[in-house]
């Protein structure tokens, strides 16, 4: 991988899941990829996620809002990163060791790729599911997208679209 280093941006949307969120947060940290940006949005959780987010503030960057819904939440923390690859982790999920450097390996191998690991239960029907890498490397809900060149918007519509229950 060469010097100049793609940046990941991280989203996890938390509502009302603080049992599993520092297990999240911390897999996330422990990544070996030196070169992410980590955000959570509580997405107005009533039980502890606040509190737990509170510990990690200097660490991780924490937002609140009210209750919006997981794919605005998403979407919204993805307007605001910077990254040249884009990966939601939910707050019950984590991330195995060494799965960013991976998914970034891949993505630098083949530039043209998005890299999307889905559960094909609850998305059939989408129209590009690569599996090309080792997907046992994520555990849980994870997806890759490599952000537009063009300055076009982000995610693009269609895809905002399908994240939103659409047709694309």
């Amino acid at each position: 991988m060469g010097a100049n280093l793609p940046l990941v941006s991280v989203v996890t949307p938390a509502y009302n899941q603080a049992s599993f969120l520092r297990a999240t947060i911390e897999s996330v940290l422990a990544q070996d990829y030196a070169h992410i940006e980590y955000r959570v949005i509580n997405d107005g959780s009533t039980d502890r996620t606040p509190e737990i987010l509170e510990e990690y503030k200097n660490r991780v960057q924490v937002e609140s809002q009210p209750n919006r819904g997981q794919t605005a939440t998403i979407n919204k923390g993805w307007e605001q990163s910077r990254g040249d690859i884009f990966i939601w982790l939910n707050s019950d999920d984590t991330f195995l060791p060494g799965a960013v450097t991976k998914a970034v390996n891949y993505l630098e191998q083949h530039p043209h790729a998005g890299l999307w690991a889905l559960n094909p239960f609850q998305f059939a029907g989408v129209a590009v599911v690569l599996a090309c890498i080792d997907f046992a490397t994520f555990w849980g809900w994870v997806q890759a997208l490599r952000r537009p060149r063009s300055g076009g918007s982000f995610p693009p519509a269609g895809e905002r679209d399908l994240m939103a229950g659409g047709k694309g």
